[in-house]
């Protein structure tokens, strides 16, 4: 399955204005576009499942969105404009 959304290779990235999100936080974000679960994504990032919740919660507090498909809109509208 292919990401809904390709980030730069720098360490961060800016989404709607001063939000910012970590290489790790982008990682986590695309996997969650891709519709895995919390416990997948802990499993392919090799984390516990309690730390892919505190990235979730912290993009979704960055991009002040509220649901995954919240977040996949954001994502794909930044890779349409982007």
């Amino acid at each position: 399955m292919q990401n809904c959304v390709m980030f730069p290779m720098d360490n961060t990235v800016s989404l709607e204005g001063s939000a910012m999100l970590t290489r790790r936080e982008q990682q986590v974000a695309a996997l969650a576009c891709e519709g895995l679960s919390n416990k997948l994504i802990a499993r392919t990032l090799n984390v516990t499942e309690g730390t892919i919740k505190a990235h979730i919660h912290a993009i979704f507090g960055k991009l002040g969105v509220q649901s995954r498909f919240a977040l996949i809109d954001v994502l794909l509208d930044r890779r349409i404009s982007g």
